[in-house]
């Protein structure tokens, strides 16, 4: 965290830097404009002078007509020179307005890396963390992780309860669980059976732009499970297995053309209704079951889409042996 509050302070350094140098290109454009409209003065007031003098009495014509083809010839110098500086002028705004768009576009691209190195630190540090759904408010973790078959070596540095306190007789919030690392996050997910032998859920901890990739990709998860083939997740990337394959479902358009029967678009109790329909293998629940996949967008492939300020999400698993079954989390 420390290098990246110092990244962030150099960007805004930079920014700083960039807008000085913005303003500074602003006050010489203005002043530039200034010198052209004086120099346009000029030329009027000269123009006006020959103008006046040509139109003298008859009398004064010859004598005039030196003076004013004088005139005329400086006059056409002045109105050359006011030409190439005002082309000189047009230059140096048209090269001001160039800096001004590349200061822009570097503003720009250093907000965007500012952001995604954001994104990084926060994947990043939510890694080894568990949201579990299920544990009663005045439950202790430890003990509900040891009566699972965790080892006793394997705790939470801290854990906390997402959300606001809710009634006493109401469904309980989900509590998340730090964990030192993820070994010891994996250390507890294969005791899963034992969390859900007592109706607790396990789901990964995910940041909003993974939350949002995820519900993205449900329309697809929900088809998948229609069609019989298994699926499930590992953070905010969908698996499926196809003739005992696991192969990661790349963000698109549902694979196939959509059902005939209804032109629906799809919604939460469109998702469960693919999902109980096609049965076939659970995500992240285990692996063959339909009833796995179709209870919730956190459950393997389908089910009902997260909702606003949700962070539940499927918890990671190592990678599945030949063979085997997907080894998502319930």
């Amino acid at each position: 965290m420390e290098a990246l509050r110092e990244d962030n302070r150099k960007l805004r350094d930079d920014n700083r830097k960039l807008r000085d140098d913005n303003r500074n290109v602003t006050d010489e454009l203005c002043e530039l404009r200034e010198e052209f409209g004086v120099l346009k003065g000029e030329l009027a007031a000269v123009r006006k002078a020959s103008k006046g003098r040509a139109a003298g009495g008859q009398a004064e014509a010859a004598q005039a007509a030196a003076q004013a083809a004088a005139e005329a010839q400086a006059a056409a110098q002045a109105a050359a020179q006011a030409q190439a500086k005002a082309a000189t002028v047009e230059a140096r705004v048209t090269a001001c307005e160039q800096r001004q768009e590349s200061l822009h576009q570097v503003a720009k691209d250093g907000a965007q890396q500012t952001k995604q190195r954001v994104e990084e630190v926060a994947q990043e540090g939510k890694k080894a963390n568990i949201l579990l759904y299920g544990v009663q408010e005045d439950a202790s973790p430890e003990d509900i992780l040891q009566q699972a078959g965790v080892p006793p070596s394997v705790k939470p540095q801290a854990f906390q309860r997402i959300g606001k306190p809710r009634p006493p007789h109401a469904k309980p919030r989900p509590l998340l669980l730090l964990m030192a690392c993820v070994d010891a996050k994996h250390a507890v997910l294969a005791h899963k059976q034992g969390l859900k032998a007592r109706n607790i859920r396990l789901a990964d901890d995910l940041t909003k732009e993974q939350q949002a990739n995820k519900y993205r990709q449900q329309p697809r998860a929900a088809l998948l499970v229609a069609k019989g083939i298994p699926v499930y997740w590992r953070f905010d990337r969908l698996f499926s297995i196809r003739d005992g394959h696991h192969q990661e479902e790349l963000p698109g358009p549902p694979p196939g053309p959509p059902p005939r029967a209804s032109t629906q678009a799809f919604g939460p109790q469109t998702y469960a209704a693919a999902a109980a329909g096609g049965g076939g293998g659970g995500g992240g629940g285990g692996g063959g079951s339909g009833r796995g996949s179709g209870r919730g967008g956190d459950r393997g492939g389908g089910g009902r889409a997260p909702t606003r300020g949700s962070r539940a999400s499927t918890a990671p698993t190592p990678a599945p042996a030949p063979g085997a079954g997907p080894s998502g989390s319930s």
